[in-house]
């Protein structure tokens, strides 16, 4: 699970392989889903949102990296205006870009003491995804200036992701899981 410091994510939890691992996220997982977060309207401009998160998608396929904005507290982290949590409360956001110049014009107001890192799309997907997951954060993609991105739910994250990447055949080396197959099976699984 991610730690988190002074209100923010500071380090990725490594995704659980086993059969038996997985077995108590899924329960965990169902246990959270009791009562999900509560899906608010969508906001003005969601076309151009979805477009952000499509071309997140494609270019991080292409690039093999994610980009996010740290700093010594932990990493960038936003209020959903989508999701709630059982108390009504905004439910946390990770924020990520495809493009490292999007990224790098975000470093204002809150963020103007964060720099830019960089994660590996296999990192990304096996590790942050599942932890954010795991500790009910979403991930913003493509946010901007004005805290303007698409709110995406981890696991489907990941699931279009492995989409993606199958549809343009392209070969990755996952450290957590046997293959893409599998990946996709557990993601699945655990998205119920």
């Amino acid at each position: 699970m991610l730690f988190m410091n002074n209100g923010r994510a500071s380090c990725p939890a490594p995704l659980l392989k086993t059969t038996v691992e997985y077995y108590y996220l899924r329960h965990h997982f169902n246990k959270k889903k009791q009562k999900p977060p509560q899906k608010q309207k969508m906001t003005k401009g969601s076309d151009i949102i979805v477009n952000r998160y499509r071309n997140f998608i494609k270019t991080v396929c292409e690039t093999d990296i994610v980009y996010t904005l740290q700093n010594q507290n932990g990493f960038a982290m936003a209020s959903s205006v989508q999701y709630g949590d059982e108390f009504d409360q905004p439910v946390g956001i990770l924020c990520f870009w495809a493009i490292h110049g999007r990224a790098n014009s975000c470093i204002i107001n809150q963020w103007a003491d964060y720099r830019i890192t960089e994660i590996s799309l296999t990192e990304f997907i096996e590790t942050w995804g599942v932890g954010m997951e795991n500790d009910g954060i979403l991930a913003g993609i493509g946010f901007d200036q004005k805290m303007f991105g698409y709110e995406a739910k981890p696991l489907d994250l990941i699931l279009d992701l492995v989409a993606e990447i199958k549809a343009t055949k392209k070969n990755i080396s996952l450290q957590k899981f046997e293959n893409l197959t599998d990946l996709e099976e557990q993601a699945k699984i655990a998205n119920r």
